[in-house]
C-alpha cells in the first residue's frame, strides 16, 4: 500500500493499493460522470432491493391471510410445533379431520369488508 499523491497534496492521508494511481475518491472528483453513473446504478439497485423486499412481504402477509388456521405463523411455521418447522397442512386440508387435516386447527376470524 502506498498514499494517494493527490491526496497527499492537499494534505490528506489515503492509503491505494501500489497498482493503483489514485483513490476513487480523486478519480470521482477527476470524473463527475462516471460517479453520476455509479450514483444512478447504486440508486436503481436499492430500489429494486426494496421494491423485491416489499413484494416478498406482501407475498406473506397474502399466504397468513389465506391459511385458515390461526396457527399458522407468517414465516408459514406451524404455531402448535415446538421446534418451529413448518406447517404440514395445505389451507384446503387445515381445517379438515384429524388423519386427514390437523385437528388442532381453530379457524381464523374474518373481517367482511363491506
Amino acid at each position: 500500500m502506498k498514499p494517494c499523491p493527490d491526496c497527499l497534496k492537499k494534505g490528506k492521508l489515503r492509503y491505494i493499493l501500489d497498482r493503483d494511481q489514485e483513490c476513487w475518491t480523486c478519480y470521482y472528483e477527476k470524473h463527475p460522470d462516471e460517479k453520476k453513473i455509479k450514483d444512478e446504478s447504486r440508486e436503481r439497485f436499492e430500489r429494486a432491493v426494496k421494491d423485491y423486499n416489499a413484494d416478498r412481504a406482501e407475498k406473506r402477509r397474502k399466504e397468513k391471510v389465506n391459511h385458515p388456521c390461526a396457527h399458522r405463523r407468517i414465516g408459514g411455521w406451524c404455531g402448535l410445533s415446538a421446534i418451529h418447522s413448518q406447517c404440514q397442512y395445505s389451507k384446503t386440508k387445515a381445517l379438515k379431520p384429524a388423519p386427514v387435516g390437523c385437528g388442532d386447527a381453530i379457524p381464523k376470524k374474518r373481517i367482511v369488508k363491506s
